[in-house]
């Protein structure tokens, strides 16, 4: 009996400090990078928490860097990569949203988030100076798994010429 009330103590906690997800509808795709969502009559542009997409590198580099030339080679050969957020993710289609410093976790299929497909696909990585004791675990098992099968940036190690500052090694 005691602990039956500690564990109703314990929930009730838990669900106080738990952030609630918002129901919006995905209004535009324009890029893996960026999502518009409709709440309520209101637009909601986001860009998925946790990760840095291929897109936003190339927006941080410059000109004439070899970031942008890998990346932009990277697309040009594999196009179905530049539109992966229009190919799962469905216009017009309700997503839990949760609104994170600025950007969002958008809850693609079931508990697994947008940034997570990304990283698995290799379409983004991990933000290094970024902790959340939540997504911490789920970000690196996913990007492991695009590392050692050579998605995306992985691949030809093109993250080296985007990157390289950015991470020392963690594993």
């Amino acid at each position: 009996m005691k602990h039956r009330w500690l564990l109703i103590l314990f929930t009730g906690t838990l669900s106080l400090h738990a952030a609630e997800p918002i129901l919006g509808m995905l209004e535009s795709i324009e890029s893996n990078r960026y999502l518009t969502f409709s709440i309520g009559n209101q637009p909601y542009r986001c860009q998925p928490y946790g990760v840095l997409t291929l897109e936003e590198l190339l927006a941080g580099s410059t000109l004439d860097s070899r970031c942008k030339e890998v990346v932009s080679n990277l697309y040009r050969k594999n196009p179905h990569l530049k539109g992966y957020g229009a190919k799962n993710l469905k216009r017009f289609q309700r997503y839990h949203i949760e609104p994170k410093q600025e950007r969002c976790t958008v809850y693609a299929q079931g508990t697994r988030s947008y940034a997570e497909k990304l990283l698995r696909s290799g379409l983004a990585m991990r933000k290094p100076l970024l902790y959340d004791e939540l997504w911490l675990f789920r970000w690196k098992r996913a990007q492991k798994r695009a590392r050692n099968g050579e998605l995306g940036l992985w691949k030809d190690k093109i993250w080296i010429d985007c990157v390289s500052g950015l991470y020392a090694e963690e594993e």
